[in-house]
């Protein structure tokens, strides 16, 4: 295995050419005749890994099969564990193979996310920050721990466990992701890379397999942030009660399933909305402003809104307009809006857009729910602890 071109093209294999499972299935018939038109390994008979591979690739084909065991218990740093093989899929061609990873430390973020690095099982690919394992010190097979190649992972990723490593070793994969040749006195020192050396390339293909996995693993993670800095809670029995203690003649309407809904429905008295006219580009609407801090409602204001003509695009159904008056206070803002049907739930919008700087904003609905359904809108101010 000293060649690096040959260990190259068997890496090649491994991370992007489709297993048994997607060859035997004939659903993917058109997938892999594009597959076959453009894989140097798949394409050409004379590509496949000679003898000296078989018994390895026999061994990396179980390990990726793997169903993968329920997690029983919470993952922990330090453990050597599969991406679920359902997380595979295809790319302009290729089948990217779910990779093993080493969870390294949770995420401040989400402690449901993971920091881990990528894993490879040939050695002879190891490069300046990469560590060699030996079998005594992963649990499985002899592998490499790529340092510099950490992403986020969320335990929804996660598969079956393989094995795990020594708090000793997850110091040196710490020490080499930030100095790629702090290496400790037990571990082997990789040989340094020229110009044209192949582990340049496996590198590449390394990254594109980190980036294609890890970007579920960001957006859910974001979601997961935006989830907790949005949160709402009520301090009382419930929102209602919070409303009423505030403003005391507000009227919440029937039928809301969450904070977020009743904050929508609620009616501020007529009385505290000024008269405005209506213009020749929409007609002026009110709705409600509320002040959230430490994740409950503080104060509620009146806010006018000028609703443009709803425009009809496929199957969905445009609703846009703009604040007219917002009330000038600090803090992170968040549109809600709705569509109200009487004696039904509300409905959602697909997606919404919004300038907090012009106070524009459109939001996508199903077409279907456009007739007779009234916009429902609440604009609310996130503020810092005072």
């Amino acid at each position: 295995m000293n060649d690096l071109r040959a260990s190259l093209a068997f890496a090649r294999r491994i991370r992007t050419c489709p297993p048994e499972r997607v060859l035997k299935d004939p659903s993917q018939s058109e997938n892999l005749k594009k597959h076959m038109q453009i894989c140097p390994d798949c394409g050409v008979p004379s590509a496949l890994p000679p003898n000296p591979w078989m018994d390895l690739l026999s061994s990396l084909q179980s390990i990726f099969s793997s169903e993968g065991a329920p997690l029983q218990n919470p993952p922990l740093a330090g453990e050597i564990r599969l991406l679920r093989k359902e997380l595979g899929r295809w790319h302009e061609g290729l089948y990217y193979t779910p990779p093993a990873i080493l969870l390294l430390r949770p995420l401040e973020e989400d402690p449901q996310a993971f920091r881990a690095a990528q894993v490879h099982f040939d050695a002879e690919l190891a490069g300046p920050g990469d560590l060699v394992l030996e079998p005594a010190r992963t649990g499985t097979t002899e592998l490499i721990v790529e340092c510099w190649n950490s992403y986020p992972v969320t335990r929804e990723q996660l598969g079956s466990r393989l094995g795990a490593v020594s708090p000793e070793v997850m110091r040196a994969v710490f020490a080499l992701a930030e100095d790629p040749w702090n290496y400790p006195d037990w571990a082997v020192v990789p040989p340094e890379m020229s110009e044209e050396d192949p582990r340049l390339y496996f590198r590449e293909l390394e990254l594109e397999v980190a980036h294609l996995f890890a970007r579920d693993a960001v957006f859910t993670v974001l979601h997961s942030i935006e989830e907790r800095r949005f949160h709402l809670k009520s301090s009382g029995s419930s929102i209602a009660e919070d409303l009423r203690r505030i403003r005391p003649l507000i009227r919440l309407r029937d039928g809301w399933r969450s904070i977020e809904e009743a904050l929508a429905l609620a009616d501020l008295p007529p009385e505290m909305f000024a008269l405005a006219a209506a213009k020749e580009t929409g007609a002026i609407a009110g709705a409600n402003f509320v002040v959230i801090r430490d994740h409950l409602v503080r104060e509620i204001l009146p806010v006018h809104v000028e609703l443009f003509p709803r425009e009809r695009k496929g199957d969905l159904v445009v609703v846009g307009g703009r604040f007219v008056d917002p009330p000038q206070r600090e803090g992170e803002l968040r549109l809600l809006i709705f569509l109200a049907r009487r004696d039904e739930p509300l409905i959602a919008p697909r997606k919404i857009v919004f300038d907090p700087h012009s106070g524009h904003f459109s939001a996508d609905f199903p077409a279907e729910e456009r007739d007779g359904a009234e916009t429902r809108i609440a604009l609310l101010c996130y503020r810092d602890d005072d």
